[in-house]
């Protein structure tokens, strides 16, 4: 991860993301079987890797400008 961070490339965790959706479907209450929440995951991760990846090639990144003091305002 931290070398994901230092060329700042774009890193999907397949585990990271399982948890998160899991987490989200705890909350809401909704339970499902093993088979359900397989298919439910393949479908969530491609669509949130799609995301991912267009906002990466589309979505410009504007650096932060600090003011001559070097604090944020």
């Amino acid at each position: 991860m931290q070398i994901a961070k230092d060329e700042n490339v774009l890193r999907l965790g397949l585990y990271e993301a399982q948890e998160t959706l899991e987490q989200i479907r705890q909350g809401r209450g909704v339970v499902l079987t093993e088979i359900e929440a397989t298919e439910s995951d393949y479908a969530c991760m491609g669509e949130y890797l799609a995301l991912a990846i267009a906002a990466g090639l589309f979505i410009r990144q504007v650096p932060v400008k600090l003011p001559a003091n070097g604090k944020e305002p």
